[in-house]
């Protein structure tokens, strides 16, 4: 396991153990990720997966989106469990947590209050350490909040009105869903 603390963030992934250098910006990962929840066409997704290589990519397509899914997930080494995405409740979920386009503003002004970082300035951040601010994020900001209203199951809540007004809270704030593919299902589309 790597030690956020200790060792160098990498800037490659391994495939068939040969090395290849990747892009390892937040924003690169971010747009990634907003292609897949809005339902880009498999095609686009591939080519831009195969953009995030710098030098040359693995030959095996397949292998080559796992690499930068496995990267994006922050498991190069293999140690965690990635069998779920923090920014969803499944892979079929109804409910999203959070969503980089909508949450934006949110995510921006988070990162201000807590850490001081103007996201929209900053020239470079590593995927896994603003990941790890991401989730370090203070539970007062807006957006922890919102995120909070949104994974709430109020079929726990039991007081008739609180029931209604978190529910009128998740509608207001619902991130529309699209259908959410896997680094499998868009491998499996070529």
């Amino acid at each position: 396991m790597i030690n956020l603390l200790t060792d160098d963030l990498p800037r490659t992934v391994s495939v068939d153990h040969n090395s290849y250098m990747i892009y390892t910006d937040f924003r690169d990962y971010i747009e990634l990720q907003q292609m897949i929840m809005d339902g880009v066409d498999d095609y686009v997704i591939v080519n831009y997966i195969c953009g995030l290589y710098m030098n040359e990519k693995p030959s095996d397509l397949k292998k080559c989106i796992h690499a930068i899914n496995t990267f994006m997930k922050g498991n190069v080494d293999g140690s965690k469990d990635d069998s779920h995405d923090s920014s969803f409740n499944g892979k079929k979920a109804s409910r999203f947590a959070f969503s980089y386009k909508y949450d934006a503003p949110y995510i921006i002004g988070a990162f201000l209050e807590c850490y001081g970082i103007d996201l929209m300035t900053c020239e470079y951040m590593h995927w896994w350490k603003f990941n790890a601010l991401f989730d370090s994020l203070n539970e007062n900001t807006e957006l922890k909040k919102r995120i909070a209203y949104r994974m709430m199951d109020i079929s726990k809540i039991k007081n008739k009105d609180e029931k209604k007004r978190i529910r009128r809270i998740q509608k207001q704030i619902a991130i529309p869903v699209v259908n959410v593919m896997s680094d499998e299902d868009i491998a499996n589309a070529f």
